[in-house]
């Protein structure tokens, strides 16, 4: 009988701490359900969420949810929040469901892992990438947003560009995109057509109106050429498909010239 209730002691007391409350190093116990703390000037709301850092907090309805940091806090369930918010009164806070949010020095985040659907992948965001209601919700598989006067650039550098390396962007498979080396310069890839459905193309600074591109040598060097424009042809058309002279001669076949008349009656001489 004393084995038995050693037993259940035993097995009652590791019960508790699964999923008992965790303070380490904190001024206050979680009030979660199963939550742990690691840190001071947190709080850990949520049933089985963690809170590690300084003002870190996680909300009682943010379930199983993570904030790690310097005031950083989550407010929905399954969320995580890494990283830490400006000064001492603004928040990095997420709170999209089942989502990962990271930045620094900041109440936006600077990286931003959207929820999947089931058995899928989610999306990633970098820069504050909100939609028309204001959530963060990125609208492509990397949608990449700039800040108010900041260049929206990607750098794709090659680990040695004067030496020759290689820099590149695949679009749908290996032989579609673009690519760039310091001796060949830019390359455009394709196994179909090149289309530029609007607007207009722009060659080079040297163009003039009139001039069009020439091949100059046999590696395909284009340069611009003026175009001469051909003489004016001294036909005249009728508006069907015959053509004809107004006035002078014409000469078939010969060095003398023939003059054609039409006479009263209609129909051609010649002399």
């Amino acid at each position: 009988m004393k084995k038995l209730i050693l037993i259940a002691v035993l097995i009652l007391s590791q019960a508790a701490f699964l999923v008992g409350q965790t303070c380490v190093v904190c001024d206050q116990a979680p009030l979660g359900f199963g939550a742990s703390i690691i840190g001071n000037a947190s709080t850990a709301d949520g049933m089985g969420s963690i809170a590690i850092g300084t003002n870190a907090h996680t909300l009682s309805n943010a379930t199983s949810s993570i904030a790690i940091g310097t005031m950083v806090k989550t407010i929905a369930g399954k969320s995580i929040v890494i990283g830490c918010g400006s000064g001492l009164t603004t928040m990095l806070t997420n709170s999209i469901q089942e989502s990962l949010m990271i930045g620094f020095n900041s109440s936006k985040p600077t990286v931003f892992v959207s929820r999947s659907d089931y058995e899928m992948t989610g999306r990633v965001g970098i820069g504050n990438v909100i939609d028309q209601f204001g959530v963060l919700n990125p609208q492509a598989k990397l949608h990449l947003r700039a800040d108010e006067g900041e260049e929206a650039a990607v750098f794709i550098q090659p680990f040695n560009w004067s030496r020759g390396d290689y820099a590149s962007l695949a679009l749908g498979n290996q032989l579609h995109g673009i690519s760039a080396n310091e001796r060949y310069g830019l390359f455009f890839k394709t196994q179909s057509f090149y289309n530029f459905n609007e607007g207009f193309l722009k060659y080079g600074m040297d163009a003039r109106e009139g001039s069009v591109l020439l091949c100059a040598d046999s590696e395909g060097t284009a340069v611009w050429a003026q175009l001469e424009l051909p003489a004016p042809s001294p036909w005249l058309t009728s508006g069907t498909s015959d053509i004809y002279f107004s006035a002078g001669k014409v000469g078939i076949g010969t060095h003398q010239y023939l003059w054609l008349r039409t006479g009263r009656s209609g129909k051609n001489s010649c002399r």
